[in-house]
């Protein structure tokens, strides 16, 4: 038997609670009618002749059990009977959990971004890197093509140089062949006799060869026979 003020502390997990009362009435019991209602739980009272309420598998949380008795037809007595209840919530049930559960997500949440973040910055990081890998080797080809196209400018310079000394030398062999070959006929040694002494002074060779044929190359006798003078002999004489 509980007192009125007494609390009913229910311990966590399911159950089924019993609720026993009863009037004192000797003369027929039969005819007292109770109501009783489950505050937080009942939405109206319940009508009942039985002296007992059950009641399973509560929430956690308070409530209160309301019960009046009242003879047929009469009307309900102004008294009742209250008793506080008080079902315990599991660990996971309390509000402190769930402020830890959500504390939890919001940092999972925090640390899936900055993931996220690091795994973005290095994915950049990669392609950045890459593509200053590009650019670098794009500009090493082009500076190697550059330096390739500079060279052969050059070299085409060169040999174009080269032509122009090979022409010009071939130009003064064939006219220095032709000075030699109008040199060495007669009528041209015959008619120019009287003035060698002259020409002779006019006439510029290099200090070997002048050395070497200015008193031959323009005398003659009368077994003269006309020769072609090449470069080669000219040199060997000036040797």
């Amino acid at each position: 038997m509980l007192e009125p003020s007494a609390c009913i502390r229910l311990v966590p997990g399911p159950h089924e609670i019993s609720f026993l009362y009863d009037a004192k009435r000797l003369a027929n019991p039969a005819q007292l009618e109770f109501r009783y209602k489950l505050d937080n739980y009942d939405t109206d009272w319940t009508y009942t002749h039985a002296r007992s309420a059950q009641y399973r598998h509560l929430p956690p949380g308070n409530y209160q059990f309301h019960v009046q008795v009242r003879n047929a037809g009469a009307d309900w007595a102004a008294s009742e009977l209250t008793l506080p209840v008080y079902q315990k919530p599991f660990i996971y049930q309390t509000w402190w959990f769930y402020l830890l559960l959500a504390a939890a997500a919001a940092l999972g949440i925090t640390r899936l971004f900055q993931w996220r973040v690091a795994r973005a910055k290095g994915e950049l990081g990669i392609v950045l890197e890459e593509r200053n890998r590009i650019s670098r080797d794009v500009r090493t080809a082009w500076l190697n093509a550059k330096t390739a196209y500079d060279r052969v400018s050059v070299t085409r310079q060169l040999l174009d140089q080269s032509n122009q000394q090979l022409d010009l030398a071939n130009t003064r062999y064939y006219l220095g062949l032709g000075s030699i070959f109008e040199l060495s006929q007669p009528g041209a040694i015959a008619a120019n006799t009287g003035g060698n002494q002259q020409r002779t002074g006019q006439l510029r060779l290099p200090p070997r060869i002048g050395r070497a044929f200015a008193p031959r190359q323009l005398g003659y006798s009368k077994n003269f026979r006309p020769s072609v003078v090449t470069g080669r002999d000219i040199l060997s004489r000036a040797r």
